[in-house]
């Protein structure tokens, strides 16, 4: 019997959205579209989707492509304008639109975080003194310090007075060096001060979520450091639980960077899909009452999303709360899913949102992961047909860390110029592990202080096997492979390169699962 062929393209609307949408966010950034083209660009667009609703019905179906070109130019004039308007400069009294002053009020939205050699807190200026008078500014600022005693005192919503004059951030003089400017203006970030001494206080801290966030962190990283007294485990515990990253030993971090499980330690959509399994297995006795069909999804969207801004809303920790909610919404209202579908719906909702994301590792490495998984993950698993469990679970990990690597492999030698020889091994060992601690850490919250202590004491044991596997991976001369760097350009030819050759073996084990299921 002759199967009807389904066209995959119109189970992706989202990606369908995503492409145009990001051609003109990368057209724009490269300064191909101006404000004046964009607006050009975007009438077309109207009068092509247009113009087939005045031809008769026979004309309608044969310029029917009209419409479709006519909505892929709209989208990339609104992915264009977006990066356009959100840009720092464009935003209404912005810094630098008129002359700085000595005096400028800001207004303190995230919490202090340390740097190589001092303190660095996020602010957004928001009134700046001119001949005498105040008048509103908008603009997000950089402030530092050496001194981290007071800088402590500057949580979300505390309003201070900078008594000099803001600093333009410049572009390196040395063209090679890490282009500082480059990196803080992506994230909205144009101007910095630096201060020895304690600014003056305008007002009490105003209390909001980000200070119910910040307390509830502080608590964890409390509860973590009692139970926990070894630092450097205890910076991995704080890392692998809420990505609080700022307690880790260096030497550590790079170790598990050249064993390519540094994802373990940065905050991921792994910590999320972890919680998410808990969540589902933990409603799945309940499930029979009729109402738990509503409460279930209300709940977990209400723990996931707050997990989310307890780990700083990273942009892969949002990638995975955006695509789950997608697919526990779809479910709960009985519509037919597509994995892959919530996937680029959740990027293209995030680059709507701010679409400086583009350029965040973070974001890159963790699209590209789930992206290699969900088209080849599952194809992998099928392909090696293995009875015994254990060996089982022990390949399917390998297919799922095989396929994360895919399109993974490009950015990593893009940006590290560097490649972890035995991420396979480390990865089969580690995974499993390190959700198996972040579960007992999870159970270290409840505060019943015997349970606490017995929990402490596992949980101390299991990170510090954990990082002794890892040190020792990472001593072997062929842990890693160095010196591998690629171009821009090369980076793009290679992950067109994979793409096509994984999509023709994955061709040939479709074919080969099929083969042997009618045999």
């Amino acid at each position: 019997m002759q199967q009807k062929f389904v066209d995959p393209w119109k189970s992706l609307p989202f990606l369908r959205l995503l492409i145009p949408f990001l051609v003109g966010i990368l057209l724009k950034y490269q300064g191909i579209l101006n404000i004046h083209s964009i607006q050009v660009l975007g009438i077309i667009g109207l009068l092509l989707v247009a113009i087939p609703s005045f031809l008769q019905l026979q004309q309608q179906f044969y310029f029917a492509w009209l419409r479709g070109l006519g909505i892929y130019l709209l989208l990339t004039a609104i992915g264009a304008f977006n990066y356009y308007w959100q840009q720092p400069e464009q935003q209404s009294h912005a810094l630098g639109q008129r002359p700085l002053s000595n005096n400028t009020c800001v207004e303190i939205i995230a919490a202090p975080v340390p740097t190589t050699k001092q303190w660095r807190v996020l602010a957004k200026a928001i009134a700046q003194e001119n001949q005498g008078q105040w008048e509103s500014v908008n603009g997000l600022v950089f402030l530092y310090s050496k001194d981290p005693e007071w800088m402590q005192e500057l949580i979300p919503g505390k309003r201070i007075l900078l008594t000099k004059k803001l600093q333009f951030i410049a572009a390196p003089k040395d063209p090679l060096a890490f282009n500082y400017q480059q990196w803080a203006y992506r994230q909205g970030v144009q101007y910095q001060s630096y201060f020895a001494a304690a600014p003056m206080m305008l007002e009490p801290a105003a209390r909001g979520w980000r200070n119910w966030v910040l307390d509830s962190r502080n608590w964890i990283l409390s509860v973590l450091a009692r139970w926990i007294p070894d630092k450097t485990i205890c910076g991995i515990a704080e890392a692998l639980l809420i990505g609080y990253k700022y307690d880790l030993d260096r030497s550590l971090v790079q170790a598990y960077s050249n064993t390519g499980v540094v994802h373990i330690i940065a905050i991921s959509g792994l910590h999320l899909g972890m919680i998410y399994g808990l969540l589902l297995w933990l409603f799945r006795p309940f499930m029979p009452i009729r109402w738990m069909r509503w409460i279930r999804p209300v709940v977990i969207l209400l723990v996931l999303w707050g997990f989310a801004l307890l780990t700083g809303a990273a942009p892969s920790i949002m990638r995975a709360a955006l695509s789950f909610s997608f697919l526990l919404l779809s479910q709960s209202l009985g519509y037919q899913n597509n994995q892959l579908n919530a996937l680029a719906a959740s990027a293209f909702f995030l680059l709507l949102w701010n679409p400086w994301l583009i350029w965040d590792l973070g974001f890159q490495l963790s699209y590209a992961a789930v992206t290699g998984i969900l088209l080849y993950a599952k194809t992998l698993m099928q392909w090696l047909r293995i009875k015994n469990p254990l060996l089982r679970a022990i390949w399917q990990l390998n297919a799922l860390t095989l396929s994360a690597q895919v399109f993974t492999l490009p950015l990593v030698l893009y940006h590290f110029q560097q490649f972890p020889n035995l991420f396979l091994f480390c990865n089969l060992l580690i995974v499993p592990f390190s959700g198996l601690i972040l579960y007992l850490e999870i159970a270290l919250l409840i505060p019943i202080p015997y349970l606490q202590n017995i929990l402490g004491k596992m949980i101390q044991l299991g990170i510090g096997w954990m990082n002794d596997l890892v040190e020792r991976t990472n001593r072997l001369p062929f842990a890693v492979s160095e010196h591998l760097g690629i171009s821009f350009l090369q980076t793009l030819v290679l992950l067109v390169f994979l793409f096509l050759f994984c999509e023709r073996v994955k061709t040939y084990l479709c074919s080969s699962i099929q083969s042997r299921q009618q045999a």
